[in-house]
């Protein structure tokens, strides 16, 4: 059972100002709200679609912040077949290698079923941009010739789970690796891929960028949730210099291709 909770991320908010309670305007009941009211979107979409191992869904309740109605979701327990990893847990080799496969499997069924996700996901905007209304043929256009960034999800995981050691060496293999399991996928569905593998290294490279700033606020916010008591807060100590590092070395290479992005990307 997964019961939304804006507490502990309020109290560690709190802790990073020196332990001053800060005026939110329900920021954090918002961001909690939506984030959970997505994961119920995705749900009730994805549930029943084979492409991803999801765990079977019972009951999706979303949070209602006027009515101060408390979401829930009900879904099979998955503790005797997998395990949740702690947070300076890194991944290895064969488990990235997995989770790209199936990120790959399902892009191409999202790509190629664009009716079923079509609307559902309205606060996903970018910052800045007007409102607008798009139709089901604009959204299909749009897709054929800017497919978004579909590297995003392998920054991510490449960025936060993994040390830079590990990066380095797969970072071209599992771009390989993505792209030749979507095209398979995709052919099945009678579906193209718009895009070269040279252009999804180049929009891996942005992306990389922008999960290496995030795992620095990541890490700034974690140092608010050191707990107080041994044995652990030595074990958050060891595991915080873990994050410290990966954090300067995945800020490094940031900076590395924004030097290329003049010549390389003609900015």
């Amino acid at each position: 059972m997964k019961i939304p909770s804006y507490d502990i991320i309020e109290a560690v908010n709190q802790k990073l100002n020196n332990n001053e309670k800060q005026p939110s305007d329900g920021y954090y009941v918002d961001n909690m709200a939506n984030m959970h009211n997505s994961e119920c979107e995705f749900y009730a979409i994805f549930r029943e679609v084979k492409v991803l191992p999801l765990p079977k869904i019972y009951y999706l309740s979303k949070v209602d912040v006027e009515k101060k109605q408390r979401g829930m979701i009900l879904m099979e327990h998955l503790g005797n077949e997998g395990v949740v990893l702690n947070i300076f847990t890194s991944l290895n080799e064969e488990q990235i290698k997995n989770v790209v496969y199936h990120i790959a499997k399902f892009h191409a069924y999202l790509w190629s079923h664009v009716d079923q996700w079509h609307g559902h996901f309205k606060r996903n905007a970018f910052v800045g941009e007007e409102s607008t209304i798009l139709t089901k043929q604009m959204i299909q256009q749009s897709i054929a010739i800017r497919p978004g960034n579909p590297s995003a999800d392998i920054a991510r995981l490449l960025v936060i789970s993994s040390g830079a050691d590990l990066r380095h060496k797969l970072e071209q293999e599992i771009i390989d690796h993505y792209y030749d399991v979507l095209q398979h996928e995709t052919s099945k569905l009678n579906y193209k891929v718009s895009f070269t593998k040279e252009q999804l290294k180049k929009a891996y490279d942005y992306a990389m960028v922008n999960q290496a700033i995030f795992l620095l606020m990541m890490t700034a916010f974690l140092t608010g949730a050191a707990p107080k008591e041994e044995p652990a807060l030595t074990y958050f100590k060891m595991g915080m210099e873990k994050i410290v590092v990966q954090t300067r070395d995945s800020l490094y290479d940031a900076w590395k291709i924004c030097e290329q992005f003049n010549g390389k990307y003609g900015f």
